[in-house]
């Protein structure tokens, strides 16, 4: 009678078959992987326009309702009368206030007295469009006037 010394295992054609399906199961977790981290980032950049734009908004709204004299020279926007003067200047990829800074990217603008478009003097409401074409944001702030706003 005869010993068997054989030791039971995989032969090199099932051990390659497993390799090769590994490899593509990996293969497809990284793609998958790269594909979800790509919409991640859109979803970020998104969610951090928005936002910028929310606060912005915000912002205005405060700062146009606690100031009775808002006043437009270029593309500084002067209020005053309130508990502390505030300023904001509009720029191509900035809005740059007293206390912040709002990196968005402004298409155009435009400032309003009474219902009609003014390039400057005093406003009471503000259109800005924000993003590029395709993608543009428009954000309004006004406020309700006072008699006094038309003594001039």
């Amino acid at each position: 009678m005869g010993i068997d010394h054989r030791i039971k295992g995989f032969t090199l054609s099932e051990t390659m078959v497993v390799l090769v399906i590994t490899t593509l199961v990996v293969g497809l977790a990284f793609s998958v992987l790269a594909l979800v981290q790509k919409q991640m980032g859109g979803l970020q950049r998104n969610y951090k326009a928005t936002t910028s734009a929310n606060l912005l908004r915000h912002t205005l709204w405060i700062d146009f309702n606690s100031h009775p004299y808002i006043h437009l020279e270029g593309n500084t926007i002067q209020l005053r009368g309130g508990i502390a003067p505030q300023s904001y200047t509009i720029e191509e990829n900035a809005i740059h206030g007293t206390k912040d800074t709002f990196s968005l990217k402004i298409a155009r603008f435009e400032a309003f007295f009474g219902g009609r478009a003014i390039t400057s003097g005093p406003i009471d409401a503000l259109t800005l469009y924000l993003g590029s074409s395709g993608q543009e944001q428009t954000l309004w702030v006004y406020r309700k006037n006072a008699a006094s706003d038309y003594i001039d």
